[in-house]
């Protein structure tokens, strides 16, 4: 297993809702009583079940734990990496990073809550708890990953490899694949937006997709099938 936060999403209202510049943003409410700034999060777009309120539960109850966040902090959260940054209003706001132009740190998260919601819906879809990679870890891909028609991620155990998150990405041709280049974690959810959503699958696993959105997954060997009217089992089937 990895060691990460695995947030839970919770259907009951945490935080306080404002508008910025025109975008969503929650606050949490009660980390001000423990002598800690409040925290900001900023939204470009509203997302479905609310995602935003389990980050909120998590500052609010590390804060009431006694931990202690500064402006600069970097915060693994699943498998998403967020800054920490002092804002006008005394409150601590979350950037998370981009990738046009250029990778550059930006003061929002629905990019990271996205994909921390997509990759606990495909897991809820099968028989295992959700499995986080480190934020901060490497995939290692093959030449042929990033323009296949197939392409077939296949996890691994890293439990002896540091930095590394057991994920190898390759097409599913046969072919001597050549050597794999290691890559950040989230640069999957640039490069094949459709593959980033499966990360979060454990160890021995192998996900096969092909356009225009479909996936069979695999764990050791045998064939994994979503359980019925699942977000996977719907995913295969809109297509």
């Amino acid at each position: 297993m990895h060691n990460t936060q695995s947030p839970q999403f919770v259907p009951d209202s945490v935080g306080d809702r404002r508008y910025l510049r025109g975008m969503p943003t929650f606050t949490t409410a009660q980390c001000g009583q423990h002598g800690h700034p409040e925290f900001t999060l900023t939204l470009r777009r509203e997302l479905p079940a609310a995602p935003e309120r389990t980050l909120i539960e998590y500052f609010e109850h590390a804060v009431q734990n006694g931990a202690r966040f500064q402006p600069g902090q970097t915060i693994g959260f699943a498998s998403q990496l967020l800054r920490l940054v002092q804002r006008p209003d005394g409150t601590l706001g979350l950037e998370e990073l981009t990738d046009a132009p250029g990778e550059q740190w930006e003061e929002h998260v629905d990019h990271a809550l996205s994909e921390i919601q997509r990759q606990v819906w495909i897991s809820d879809s099968l028989p295992w708890e959700v499995d986080f990679p480190r934020p901060d870890s490497a995939v290692l891909v093959s030449e042929c990953f990033f323009d296949a028609y197939t392409a077939v991620l296949t996890r691994v155990s890293s439990d002896d490899v540091a930095g590394f998150s057991g994920w190898m990405l390759s097409c599913a041709d046969k072919h001597e694949h050549g050597e794999r280049k290691a890559i950040p974690l989230r640069a999957v959810a640039a490069i094949r937006p459709f593959c980033s959503q499966f990360l979060a699958l454990p160890d021995g696993v192998v996900v096969v997709t092909q356009p225009p959105g479909t996936a069979t997954v695999f764990f050791e060997g045998d064939e994994a099938l979503p359980a019925v009217d699942s977000y996977l089992d719907k995913l295969n089937k809109r297509t």
